[in-house]
């Protein structure tokens, strides 16, 4: 609200009693210097007891408010338009009725939309949560734009999880937190977003649940059969800072996987759950509701998973061997957060002489788990020998690899695919088998997972070391193709260097997958060379076992008719019988 020079005061009022069934006054008893004041309306705190009006942070500490919530309102604001009314009149009865300026207050339907697990180092995670208030949302665009805060589904221990929550209309719980609270600072986001994990909703319906969930809990693969699961919940002693992008309706919610104290040694995969609980947020008023189940039938939900993962880190050779040269790279993987620094150093082995020690830190992670660094060898002997070894990485056992010295170095280890044998088509549920050959076409010995895919999803493999040139078979045997629906899939085999594909065609199951041969030994039985000597035998068994047999496997077959031909023979053959013996009974008498 702004006035002319000649105003010192002045007064607004939220709604109005009679119009809205909500109002509330604000007086302002002084405008300081600059002939102006900045109001936040919590809609969420309007109707609670708590001051829904406040004054935004301000440099002029002479600007003064008081507020009176003239209003009975005990549920949460509806949505729709409200007329916000001011005026230089400090009686909110006459700025109701006779304002100066009128503006319009729209409240939307809130929503809980949406979770996404990010992660970033220990560093970079604390050059975004040191930063001012005001600048930690830039901060993180600029993390995300150099790759030092990625998205992903698997952080390492020791890392920062961040978890960008997407929903609306919490701004406003996030701030009654602190009001209810009077040891949370106004601007402590992760001390009032721990307050609505751990504290009671207002008069909730369902009795003990939070204003909120927010939690980490593990998965029961993860955990294994009937062990007792990790819960962790995502409260103010976890939780080392929230940003909130109010514009976007984003919150990024930081947690050091230190905190959550894991065995570092060991994978985890988690479930996170965020959930909005609060009886006004929830709105129950809306519905007829009777019991505890179908209060909470109302929560919004969302979640994600991933997975912390033991630090890990690998050189891309063993043994690592390099040239006297002034710039020898030496590249390698991990899995921790990218824009991690460490160190590699290289020592001279017992026998080397003169010994030497080359140390590179500052060695960069990439978005990709990608790093490298240069050394200068151009003083080594070619022969020397000489151990590599990451540091400063926080790793649970020691990465180190052995090199030597030589003239020309190694062509890198290359697996190549070829000879693929794989099936063409297929009817859903059959199992197939497909094999491939492998051929280190590189130089240097290597170790790689070949990986059977379809559709870009792994679904067997295994671990192949192979010397340079040496090459294999790999085989895959009895691939189920029940979770395949029919149509066309891309499968083959993949290693880090190469693959070779092919096209799968699944095609549906038959309903009827019975076979019927009943028609051809029929015929045989029946067309038997030694049918008439051994009618009396065989057509009695022949007749019986088959009739009973297939009666019942094929009565709605379309060969019935074909299938009681047998039966019927024999029967016509004994009428036959029955009828030629009282025929010469007759010319006898």
């Amino acid at each position: 609200m702004t006035a002319d020079g000649a105003a010192s005061s002045g007064s607004v009022v939220v709604g109005g009693q009679d119009d809205f069934g909500y109002q509330a006054n604000v007086t302002i008893t002084d405008f300081g210097d600059d002939d102006e004041v900045t109001l936040k309306f919590n809609t969420y705190s309007a109707g609670t007891g708590q001051n829904a009006v406040s004054l935004v942070d301000t440099d002029d500490d002479d600007d003064e408010i008081s507020v009176d919530p003239d209003s009975n309102l005990n549920d949460i604001l509806e949505q729709g338009d409200y007329d916000i009314s001011s005026s230089v009149d400090t009686d909110p009865a006459e700025t109701l009725e006779n304002p100066d300026d009128v503006a319009t207050l729209f409240i939307d339907e809130r929503s809980t939309d949406g979770i996404q697990v990010w992660t970033a180092s220990d560093s970079n995670a604390d050059d975004i949560t040191s930063a001012d208030d005001d600048e930690k949302l830039d901060e993180i665009e600029s993390a995300v734009e150099d790759d030092e805060l990625t998205q992903t589904s698997s952080v390492a221990h020791n890392d920062v999880s961040v978890h960008q929550l997407s929903a609306s209309g919490l701004t406003g719980l996030l701030d009654y937190a602190a009001a209810v609270d009077g040891s949370i600072g106004e601007d402590d986001k992760a001390e009032q977003l721990g307050y609505l994990v751990d504290n009671n909703g207002t008069d909730n319906y369902a009795d003990g649940d939070k204003h909120v969930r927010f939690r980490l809990r593990e998965t029961r693969a993860s955990a294994g059969p009937n062990a007792d699961r990790i819960t962790v919940p995502v409260n103010a002693s976890v939780i080392d800072d929230v940003v909130v992008d109010e514009e976007n309706d984003e919150y990024y919610v930081f947690v050091d996987t230190t905190s959550l104290d894991l065995a570092t040694d060991e994978d985890y995969e988690f479930d996170v759950q965020f959930r909005v609980q609060d009886e006004r947020l929830v709105d129950p008023d809306d519905e007829d509701i009777s019991t505890d189940s179908e209060y909470r039938a109302l929560y919004q939900q969302v979640s994600a998973q991933f997975d912390v993962e033991e630090r890990d880190a690998s050189f891309d050779a063993d043994p690592y061997n390099v040239t006297p040269t002034d710039s020898e790279e030496v590249t390698g993987t991990t899995n921790v957060a990218p824009g991690t620094e460490f160190t590699v150093r290289a020592r001279s082995k017992t026998g080397t002489q003169p010994s030497f020690v080359k140390t590179n830190d500052e060695i960069n992670v990439t978005t990709d788990g990608a790093w490298s660094t240069t050394f200068d060898f151009s003083e080594q002997n070619v022969g020397d020998e000489y151990t590599l070894r990451i540091s400063q990485l926080g790793l649970s056992d020691t990465e180190e690899v052995d090199g030597t010295v030589v003239e020309e170095p190694e062509e890198p280890a290359n697996f190549a695919v070829s000879d693929l044998s794989a099936p063409g088509s297929v009817t859903q549920g059959d199992v197939i088998d497909v094999s491939a050959t492998i051929e280190n076409t590189g130089e240097a010995t290597a170790t790689q997972t070949v990986e059977f895919q379809i559709e870009g999803d792994t679904v067997l493999d295994q671990d192949i070391e192979l010397s340079g040139g040496e090459s294999t078979t790999v085989e895959y045997t009895d691939v189920d193709t029940s979770s395949l629906d029919p149509g066309d899939y891309e499968h083959g085999v993949f290693t880090n260097d190469d693959s070779q594909t092919a096209t799968l065609t699944v095609e549906e199951a038959s309903d009827d997958g019975s076979e019927d041969d009943s028609s051809d030994d029929s015929t045989d039985d029946s067309s038997d060379d030694d049918s008439t000597d051994d009618s009396s035998d065989d057509s009695t068994d022949d007749s019986s076992d088959d009739s009973s047999d297939d009666s019942t496997d094929d009565s709605t077959d379309d060969d019935s008719t074909d299938d009681s031909t047998p039966g019927f023979g024999a029967l016509v053959a004994l009428v036959a019988l029955i009828a030629a013996a009282l025929l010469a009974t007759r010319r006898r008498d």
